[in-house]
């Protein structure tokens, strides 16, 4: 990487059959489905290498995690061409700038008010999808955080698109917020989304095996089926419960699953 170090960041470089083509390999690639790749960890200057046949590359730099200061990077992906080098010498001057994460914040409300006190749990889940940002989309992370006293939550993000979940703790008696096919772009200037939180719909029930046992301990996860980026249809862990010592569970569901069309979710009307 060039600029400032960013550590030991991953390097994944994928080798794509028409560079095989490209490169006139001896081999008839007719309906083969052929790719190569290579990985490699940047020093502590942010110097790598790694072997390549000659070609052209898409080459992914994953930034580290565990926190500052490698977390203010985002996933860059670039193409770069490989040729022989004279004596097998190693081809040098390849540099790669890595962008900023996205800053994604706002407030979580309850009621037209700031959900403050609860310290809920805020969750960017990666859905590695190319839609309107690109090839960059397919290497997005998930991200978590907690919301602070105040109700409000932030998060650093890869460009990309993202399930938002917000888990508040189980005795507040609220249901998660659901936000899926969210967009996010680091070079965006709108990045603030406040998330409202609602009262759940309540599912309960008594799980019993085949002799009439109760089962306790038992996990029960609840999936909403939703409409993914590309129109097909895909399931979201929107609830999870467990039951108690006598087989009884009750699972407390949002009332709604916010930006299945990709529109951007809006608070409702709260009175004066």
């Amino acid at each position: 990487a060039s600029g400032t170090p960013t550590g030991l960041a991953q390097v994944r470089v994928q080798f794509e059959l028409d560079t095989l083509r490209e490169a006139e390999e001896p081999y008839d690639l007719l309906g083969w489905a052929a790719s190569l790749s290579a990985q490699g960890v940047s020093d502590e200057n942010g110097d790598f290498s790694v072997q390549l046949l000659p070609g052209d590359h898409d080459v992914v730099i994953t930034p580290p995690t565990g926190g500052a200061p490698y977390d203010r990077f985002a996933t860059g992906i670039d193409r770069q061409r490989v040729a022989p080098q004279p004596d097998g010498a190693t081809q040098r001057g390849i540099a790669f700038n890595l962008e900023p994460r996205a800053s994604f914040e706002g407030t979580l409300v309850y009621d037209c008010e700031a959900l403050s006190g609860a310290q809920a749990t805020v969750q960017a889940r990666a859905l590695n999808e190319t839609g309107n940002v690109g090839p960059r989309g397919l290497h997005n992370r998930d991200a978590e955080n907690l919301s602070d006293a105040a109700g409000s939550y932030a998060l650093p993000l890869d460009s990309g698109y993202y399930d938002l979940v917000v888990r508040v703790p189980d005795n507040s008696g609220l249901a998660w917020t659901v936000v899926v096919n969210q967009e996010v772009a680091t070079d965006a200037s709108d990045r603030r989304l406040d998330l409202e939180v609602d009262l759940p719909a309540l599912v309960h029930g008594v799980l019993n095996d085949g002799a009439g046992t109760p089962i306790a301990e038992a996990s029960i996860d609840a999936f909403a089926i939703v409409k993914g980026i590309g129109g097909a249809r895909r399931p979201v862990l929107v609830g999870r419960a467990q039951s108690n010592e006598e087989g009884r569970y009750v699972l407390t569901l949002p009332p709604r699953i916010a930006n299945e069309l990709g529109e951007r979710p809006a608070l409702r009307e709260c009175g004066d």
